[in-house]
């Protein structure tokens, strides 16, 4: 589990100067769609251009009007499953695909962020798909192009920065690497007590959920 997440790009009329507060000050969950956590979220220029996914003038074009951009995102509390495999003589592989169920999250957290961006004054918005046309000018041009069976995991500008689950604990070692303290089940005086042994997507940041878990096995610890 890794809480995919991406973003909606719009041009604003004005200058906004996005970068200027709390960039992650509104919080959101619609109550159709409980998995899908929406954020306002804006990054300083130096790292901003990098999720603008256009290249050349286009990107310059962009840049050129930083200051009226605005974003908002959004993270899926995900019921897909990565696996990491080692191979032989080579490094380690990482697979993860999005599943149907969480490609509708992203489906409707795209499609959401988008006429609110129009229904606010937004001139132009970016979708995070990669394929051409995934710029639009009008909220009845989205409604008519932008279309759920168009939408494939491959195409989708994804990001994810909470991974979970790859050391998960258990009661037994079948099922698990750890147990409910964090001790690893093949190896005396080994404790994992990060993200890697929760067993699965939380739906929120985890930073809270691994503190906590830490302080527990840290008071056992120190028995």
């Amino acid at each position: 589990s890794i809480h995919p997440a991406s973003k909606v790009i719009a041009e604003m009329p004005e200058s906004i100067r996005s970068w200027k507060g709390v960039p992650q000050a509104y919080h959101y969950e619609h109550p159709d769609y409980p998995d899908v956590k929406f954020e306002g979220i804006f990054l300083p220029s130096s790292l901003g251009s990098a999720a603008i996914p256009f290249l050349g003038r286009d990107l310059s074009e962009w840049m050129g009007m930083y200051d009226r951009l605005a974003t908002f995102g959004f993270m899926v509390s995900d019921s897909s499953y990565g696996r990491v495999i080692r191979v032989p003589g080579l490094r380690h592989l990482v697979r993860y695909q999005l599943t149907d169920h969480d490609l509708d999250g992203f489906y409707f957290a795209i499609k959401l962020i988008a006429r609110c961006f129009f229904a606010v004054g937004a001139r132009r918005i970016i979708l995070p798909v990669a394929n051409e046309g995934n710029v639009y000018t009008t909220g009845e041009e989205l409604e008519q192009r932008f279309r759920r069976e168009d939408l494939q995991p491959s195409l989708v500008y994804a990001m994810a920065f909470h991974p979970l689950g790859t050391c998960r604990f258990s009661g037994t070692p079948e099922n698990g690497v750890v147990d409910r303290l964090g001790r690893c089940h093949y190896h005396d005086n080994l404790y994992i007590l990060d993200g890697a042994s929760i067993p699965g997507p939380l739906g929120v940041n985890p930073q809270v959920t691994i503190m906590t878990f830490s302080r527990l096995a840290a008071r056992e610890l120190a028995k």
